[in-house]
């Protein structure tokens, strides 16, 4: 089982920009968790499940993950529903790489707005007081620690 698990891991990551063994270690953490998330049955993990990006704008790598690129075996994307897919967004910090969003979010996009890194969500409608099918734009601005919403 945990061979089988980790071919999978291994199969994903040859058709990724980041290695497996090159991740940082919260990143690491939460693929790994994803071996855990389908019953113990491994997780396949499509395309755009993990890439590196630099969101932040300082340079260095960060990691975005879609779960919108993982399926269990008795069907279905994990942790998507009508509010998108979880997304989750690792970015690097002077003091090592710190999780800046984990959010289900229907679309996502990076930016420069302002002068400043932002982040674009196209999120439920539900989470802005609307229904759930009007979509819901939210834009979050980089402070250094996290994407954050501007007043």
């Amino acid at each position: 089982m945990l061979r089988s698990s980790l071919a999978v891991l291994v199969a994903a990551f040859a058709c990724c920009p980041a290695r497996a063994d090159s991740l940082p270690p919260p990143v690491a953490a939460a693929v790994r968790d994803v071996k855990a998330s389908c019953g113990g049955a491994p997780a396949t993990i499509g395309k755009g499940f993990l890439r590196r990006q630099d969101v932040t704008g300082d340079g260095l790598p960060d990691y975005v993950i879609s779960y919108a690129g993982v399926s269990c075996p008795t069907g279905g994307h994990m942790k998507c529903g009508s509010g998108g897919c979880l997304t989750q967004v690792f970015a690097s910090t002077p003091g090592g790489y710190v999780e800046a969003l984990n959010q289900n979010v229907q679309k996502i996009a990076f930016r420069t707005r302002n002068g400043k890194p932002a982040v674009v969500l196209d999120l439920n409608g539900s989470e802005c007081g609307r229904f759930g099918y009007q979509v819901c734009k939210s834009v979050r601005y980089w402070n250094g620690t996290g994407f954050v919403a501007q007043n």
